[in-house]
């Protein structure tokens, strides 16, 4: 039995289904393509009644079908996919899609750079607001731009960003790619903004291309120190006497310059619930055992619970007023 959760292979259910003879596409193999160019609907990677990866490598020999799921033999190709009307996302992932061909995509002020260092970059970027502590951060401030593209927390939140599906790629993408547009501009402005700086985004120099690693050290190099107890006592005390409370913004404002050290002396904006002990989604008059339920297949869907909720939602409704209404 296959346990590995990879989910690199794609396909469009509706190409499988009008091919003479199924096969799979190279560009579906791209980790940018969430939709098929010709149809306009999205790929999907993994089994819609199992939830496993598509996996056809592990079809036996009794298996005359590609299409054919490995784990649980449902034909794939049967699927309705979700259609995608946002001409933007087509835009971007042919441009993408050229920029292989070229070998040279442009880069801003830095001119145009080799296809594998700009894809380079752009995988640090989506890793960027993909996970990790800047990740909502950024892409709220992203999203006071670019609008009618969801909200901050409308992906799953997975370490392991390889197990993004489709539709959580596209969306991911477009705020990267925002980011990379009029570089180094936005991305410089939205990392300032919440406070990213170069010692979250170079660990290792030398395996950074220079279209990036120029504009961290010029805009983003804020230098830090170490401050004694005593100097932090009278930062606070300077604050108390100005009638203001000593969080770590008010002191940094201060002392005009950033600390890494003696956190118990800060004091926290303002109440926060603890990790992990707050209610993951809410809807009145839902049974824990649904809750439960909801959050598992969401998850094997690869889905955060509330556009999943949402999208079960709708397509209920849907279904309703065609049957009431026409």
């Amino acid at each position: 039995m296959q346990s590995k959760r990879s989910f690199g292979c794609q396909i469009c259910p509706e190409c499988l289904r009008t091919d003479t003879e199924p096969y799979l596409r190279a560009e579906w193999r791209l980790s940018f393509m969430t939709i098929c160019r010709v149809h306009r609907v999205s790929l999907i990677d993994r089994c819609p009644k199992c939830q496993a990866p598509i996996q056809p490598v592990y079809l036996g020999p009794e298996s005359d079908r590609i299409d054919t799921c490995w784990h649980c033999g449902n034909l794939m190709s049967d699927t309705k996919s979700d259609m995608i009307c946002d001409d933007r996302v087509l835009r971007r992932e042919i441009r993408y899609n050229q920029n292989i061909g070229d070998h040279w995509c442009e880069m801003g002020e830095y001119g145009p750079i080799h296809v594998f260092l700009y894809f380079t970059i752009l995988w640090r970027v989506y890793r960027l607001v993909a996970t990790g502590r800047f990740a909502i951060p950024l892409r709220t401030e992203v999203l006071k731009v670019v609008q009618g593209v969801g909200v901050p927390n409308s992906v799953a939140t997975v370490k392991e960003i390889e197990w993004h599906n489709p539709r959580c790629r596209r969306w991911l993408l477009q705020i990267s790619d925002h980011l990379l547009g009029k570089w180094p501009h936005r991305f410089v402005r939205a990392c300032q903004e919440v406070g990213v700086a170069s010692r979250h985004l170079l660990k290792d120099r030398s395996k950074v291309p220079f279209a990036l690693l120029d504009p961290i050290d010029k805009h983003l190099n804020s230098k830090s120190r170490e401050f004694s107890a005593q100097e932090l006592k009278q930062a606070k005390a300077y604050l108390a006497k100005r009638r203001q409370k000593p969080t770590r913004k008010n002191i940094q404002a201060l002392i005009g310059q950033k600390f890494t050290s003696l956190d118990d002396f800060v004091e926290p904006t303002g109440p926060r619930i603890p990790y992990g002990s707050h209610r993951y989604w809410k809807l009145d008059g839902i049974s824990p055992e649904v809750r439960e339920m909801a959050k598992r297949i969401s998850k094997l869907e690869g889905e955060n619970v509330g556009p999943w909720v949402e999208g079960v939602l709708k397509r209920e409704l849907a279904r309703k007023e065609r049957k009431y209404y026409i």
